[in-house]
């Protein structure tokens, strides 16, 4: 199945809303707070900075970007118009634009940006060499990239084994997932770019309230079920229940570890 985030330029309505709101909700999360907060202090962000961030969706991180005294400029590029217009309404700072295109070929000038920032991009691309390639012509010299990526691999809402909510997750990594295992491969395909990693850290991301994206997880998974013939909608139903019992009941468990890198442009 192709990744959904592929073709968010031409999705429906009612799918880039979804999506938009599952951003903004995600930015909220306390768990995903502190991983950005984390790279951001890895980073050497001197007066005057340019931030770039392809792939930047509603602008959550750009937004957060942009509050950093030192940064004078963000950029965010998003291929889904419709995302774009949503940043663009939240944005709250002047240091802030927005441009549709697509993190493999912007139409930004080269050598604009001091720091590059893929957060969740890179999973669900198919062509992470274009993007990183991109990512060198807009890095100053000596620039910095800043890549925060989930390791989909490890990705679980099980309290058991055989848990059929994790079925649903199974499936819904397959419709929104382009590569499960890009953290692990990830210092490698930096080091292939000629990028020097610098820092390099894993992140601990557990939701037990059901807050974040995990519910999420279950419920499009179930629905993607539903539409492959896998089960009826009375079984889709049932399993969404579940989860909502299990938040109900404190049970919930939903895991998804993250890694951050902080690379230099050789």
């Amino acid at each position: 199945m192709v990744d959904l985030f592929q073709t968010l330029a031409e999705a429906p309505d009612h799918v880039l809303q979804m999506i938009g709101t599952s951003l903004e909700g995600r930015a909220k999360d306390p768990a995903q707070q502190a991983i950005l907060e984390s790279y951001i202090q890895d980073l050497t962000i001197s007066k005057g900075a340019v931030v770039v961030e392809l792939g930047c969706g509603t602008g959550p991180v750009c937004r957060r970007f942009a509050e950093i005294e030192e940064v004078d400029r963000v950029i965010g590029v998003e291929p889904a118009a419709a995302l774009v217009a949503t940043a663009n309404q939240l944005a709250n700072n002047r240091k802030l634009e927005f441009h549709v295109g697509r993190g493999e070929s912007t139409s930004l000038e080269v050598g604009i940006a001091d720091i590059v920032v893929l957060h969740t991009l890179l999973s669900h691309v198919p062509d992470q060499s274009a993007i990183l390639d991109e990512t060198r012509r807009l890095l100053k010299s000596n620039g910095q990239l800043a890549v925060c990526d989930a390791d989909f691999s490890k990705t679980s809402v099980a309290i058991g084994d055989g848990d059929p909510l994790q079925a649903c997750v199974e499936v819904w990594l397959e419709g929104n997932v382009t590569d499960r295992w890009l953290s692990p491969r990830l210092p490698g395909l930096l080091k292939s770019k000629e990028f020097e990693v610098k820092i390099f850290k894993g992140h601990n991301r557990v939701d037990i309230a059901g807050i974040s994206t995990g519910p999420i997880w279950v419920n499009m998974g179930a629905d993607a079920m539903v539409k492959r013939g896998l089960i009826g909608e009375a079984a889709a139903e049932a399993l969404k229940q579940e989860c909502q019992r299990r938040i109900d009941d404190g049970q919930f468990y939903a895991a998804l570890p993250f890694v951050t890198a902080i690379a230099q442009k050789a």
